[in-house]
């Protein structure tokens, strides 16, 4: 049976007052105890319990992590949550980004979240309608021509065999420190083969809690760029960053992007101003 819209809409004005004061008590009481979360359309989820769940929120907390709720609407039986993420490496590399979760609420309680990076994605999914096509003109990037590598790293796309090392972090005590990739502590080998197949792309850097400080994040990110600016993708790259973020700003002058000011923007839902710090990189 659906969940009725005033029963989902307490649930929603929960959530809200639980993520917005970082309460992982209130929040948890919301979850379902199997409460599963994934991206949409992946065959595992990267979390398969409350548990679960609450590990994820909590190693993004203590790596100074934080979500202000820029939108929340009811849509049946599920609520669509917007997120403007800042601090830490999971923000991506200019320091912050929005991001949207479906919630699915069955019996008063979270049985479902669903992550999306793009809000017309959300809505369709919340909405339970078709996803929308890309917008005619949309590039789809070819990959690089030639091997992206330096003295120091080399950029691939994932394989299969990488998810026997992830699960081998997620095993290890702090091995998913500062929320690197997407999984929670103890994922299981599934989990992991699910997150390296998952056809989502995004463009983020992190470092594995035992390789930091050797400037792996830096080099990745200029041979990143450099590759976009070299096959004529882009006229320039910017990375905007929070003016807290000092970290990713070290980050982002050792890859070769320079200090261009600040940028201003508004949230779209809640029309709250925020300032980032605004680094580019164009061509030489």
């Amino acid at each position: 049976m659906t969940e009725q819209p005033e029963g989902t809409a307490r649930v929603a004005q929960q959530v809200r007052a639980a993520l917005e004061a970082a309460d992982l008590s209130a929040f948890g009481d919301l979850l379902d105890a199997d409460v599963q979360w994934g991206a949409p359309g992946a065959p595992f989820p990267v979390c398969r319990n409350r548990e679960q769940v609450l590990s994820w929120y909590r190693h993004g907390i203590d790596a100074g992590i934080r979500a202000r709720v820029s939108e929340v609407s009811v849509h049946g039986d599920r609520v669509l949550v917007g997120l403007r993420v800042t601090g830490g490496q999971a923000a991506g590399a200019g320091g912050g980004t929005e991001r949207w979760q479906v919630l699915t609420v069955r019996g008063g309680r979270i049985a479902g979240i669903t992550g999306f990076g793009e809000r017309d994605q959300a809505v369709a999914h919340a909405r339970q309608l078709h996803a929308p096509d890309r917008p005619p003109g949309t590039p789809r990037w070819a990959p690089p021509r030639g091997r992206l590598a330096d003295d120091r790293v080399a950029l691939r796309l994932p394989g299969l065999p990488d998810a026997a090392v992830l699960r081998a972090y997620a095993a290890q005590d702090g091995g998913l420190d500062g929320t690197w990739v997407p999984l929670a502590a103890g994922a299981s080998l599934q989990d992991c083969q699910a997150l390296v197949g998952d056809s989502v792309v995004e463009l983020a850097y992190g470092v594995a809690p035992d390789h930091r400080g050797r400037g792996y994040a830096s080099a990745a990110a200029r041979l990143a760029a450099r590759w976009l600016l070299a096959d004529g993708l882009a006229r320039e790259v910017e990375l905007r960053i929070d003016p807290g973020n000092t970290a990713s700003q070290r980050a982002a002058a050792t890859a070769g992007f320079s200090p261009a000011g600040t940028v201003t923007s508004r949230g779209p839902a809640t029309g709250e101003r925020y300032t980032d710090v605004r680094f580019v990189m164009r061509p030489a």
